[in-house]
């Protein structure tokens, strides 16, 4: 995946098929290696487009001036003009104490470059072109790599840092001691490509940025095949949500340390809580201001440090639960005793899990969301207790958002945070499509099919965006039709959708629509009326809750009722499976 765009399989060698994806703002996935990740994970924007983005001092740079380490023509020169300075630097933001920068750097007849942090940071870290190692510096960690024909990635990471917004600097020097920001002698060049600023202490495989944020997200979480996960729009109402031991957070009864242990990202920034020796409540909280009739659902990343179990407790004013609190048994990664029904614990590797409430208010005010180290699961809604000071749990990752269920993580700093919902959707592409029949088919998996109002998540439509056909799901799935723009039926299955992967496929042609939901013709419709759509728009978003898209797939001609059943049965995991059965050649 890349940025701005979702590519197709077929057709073969052509990016007719490629889907232009829009969200305009960060969001998180669960990566191939089970880790929880920002995406794009580069915090620079432009990485490659130096000229005009990037702010210099006392350099020239030139684009596009010779092949990068990609094979493209996209590597740029930066030229030496100033023997008192010369840089270029990019800003960004950083949320946690932990980061690295990398970039791509080539000698061209300048031996020498260093990598340094602006915004008052001391670290910084030399690098020598000719040999390839790094010669200088203080910092936290320093690497140089040999990324073949000429070409090095070097890079330095830092810690022990207050979040808050940081300039890389790439920087001109004459010697490998050189000092922090050194004069140069004012003449010479480098060629330069691929610029990175990741959080965490590795620089990671270099992922190509312009605007970075409409990224699509690849996901793991369900294990097998990845996913295109597409979310609606959320905010996390907690500030601070990795640095628990912030004044924004209410201590009682804890000591907390921070930065102790790998997080859920792989990064070193999630918190120890411990239960102090006091007979107290022991737990923090945070108060937000709702309104009736709100549903919230509150989550965090917990692991056990002893501690064994831990609880989420909501209250200050009424809700419909009466004092709603949920225990979660993290030895066995259970749901323990509570009153929370919609309450779940959720396994996401290393012995963390993701603990999450659902709650709506009855009355409107100010909330108070608390996570706290309990002693016994079996307990009700704790009060006080007397802990040991020693044993607790590890906790990352608090979000608070309205909705009925819990979305991907979005962190937080000193504001609330809101991601923008997931839009993919493609015009233009008639030729694709059957004009006068066809199927469509979609490979899904819904975390909760039901109480979701009227959820539309896919559509089709001509380039002007004159509807052929909305998808909603709700307990069903139904498909209302649109013949020249106008609502004419609607196709709704007479069975329910279950709570993970759906495969449904759309057989539509005059007199002959059909609707078959995982490998069972569920709904019918002789409905007479002449296509007269131009179909040529698919569109995929998310409307309450998150979507999870395995596949998505188009043909010309109406399938029969045994290719249906097969492809929406559990026979193949795939068309492609099914096409090589029957022996199609796939376009």
């Amino acid at each position: 995946f890349s940025e701005n765009a979702v590519y197709a399989d077929l057709p073969a060698n052509s990016t007719l098929g490629d889907l232009t994806f829009t969200r305009a703002t960060d969001a998180w996935r669960t990566n191939s290696s089970g880790l929880v990740q920002r995406v794009a994970w580069n915090l620079l924007y432009s990485s490659e487009q130096f000229v005009g983005t990037w702010s210099t001092g006392g350099a020239t740079i030139t684009a596009n001036v010779t092949t990068a380490p990609n094979g493209t023509l996209t590597a740029d020169t930066f030229f030496i003009t100033s023997a008192a300075a010369s840089y270029i630097y990019r800003n960004a933001a950083i949320s946690v104490p932990t980061f690295t920068a990398s970039l791509y750097v080539k000698y061209v007849d300048r031996q020498f470059i260093q990598v340094l942090y602006g915004s008052g940071l001391t670290q910084y870290a030399n690098f020598d072109l000719i040999n390839g190692t790094v010669t200088g510096g203080s910092y936290t960690g320093a690497t140089i790599s040999n990324a073949s024909n000429g070409w090095f990635r070097i890079s330095l990471t830092t810690t022990g840092t207050t979040p808050g917004s940081v300039d890389t600097y790439i920087w001109a020097i004459d010697a490998g001691n050189s000092l922090r920001a050194a004069a140069n002698n004012g003449s010479g060049s480098y060629y330069i490509w691929g610029a990175q600023l990741t959080e965490g202490s590795s620089a990671l495989e270099y992922f190509p940025t312009t605007d970075r944020q409409d990224v699509p997200r690849i996901d793991y979480s369900l294990g097998g095949c990845p996913t295109l996960l597409m979310e609606p729009q959320r905010t996390n109402l907690l500030t601070y949500s990795e640095e628990l031991s912030n004044a924004i957070w209410q201590n009682i009864g804890l000591t907390i340390t921070n930065n102790t242990i790998a997080a859920p990202s792989g990064i070193v920034n999630a918190d120890t809580l411990v239960a102090t020796t006091a007979n107290t409540q022991h737990s923090i909280n945070q108060n937000i201001v709702v309104t009736t009739g709100s549903t919230l659902t509150l989550s965090c990343y917990v692991k056990n440090n002893g501690g064994n179990f831990v609880q989420l407790i909501i209250g200050a004013i009424g809700f419909t639960i009466v004092d709603p609190y949920q225990n979660f048994n993290l030895q066995t990664g259970t749901l323990a005793n509570g009153n929370i029904p919609t309450s779940t614990i959720t396994n996401v590797g290393n012995s963390w899990y993701r603990i999450t409430s659902t709650v709506t208010t009855a009355e409107a005010g100010t909330a108070s969301f608390f996570v706290s180290p309990i002693l016994s699961g079996t307990t009700g809604r704790v009060n006080s207790f007397v802990g040991d000071g020693i044993n607790g749990i590890y906790a990352w990752g608090a979000q608070l958002e309205i909705g009925t269920y819990p979305t991907s993580y979005i962190p937080t700093t000193s504001a609330t945070v809101t991601r923008n919902v997931d839009v993919a959707n493609k015009a233009g592409i008639s030729s694709l499509f059957g004009q006068t029949e066809g199927t469509i088919f979609y490979d899904i998996h819904i975390p909760q099919p039901s109480g979701l109002g009227t959820q539309a998540f896919a559509t089709m439509t001509n380039d002007a965006g004159t509807l052929f056909y909305t998808l909603y799901v709700n307990n069903t799935l139904s498909f209302d039709m649109y013949i020249g723009g106008t609502y004419t039926f609607a196709l709704t299955t007479a069975t329910g959708l279950t709570a993970g992967r759906n495969r449904v496929a759309l057989v539509y042609k005059a007199g002959a629509y059909k609707l078959f939901l995982n490998g069972v013709l569920s709904a019918t419709s002789t409905n007479a009326t002449a296509i007269t759509n131009t179909i040529s728009k698919p569109g995929f978003g998310a409307g309450v809750t998150p979507i999870y898209f395995y596949e998505f797939a188009a043909f010309k001609t109406a399938l029969s009722d045994t290719e249906l059943e097969l492809l929406t049965g559990n026979y193949f995991d795939s068309y492609a499976k099914m096409a090589a059965f029957y022996n199609y050649t796939l376009q």
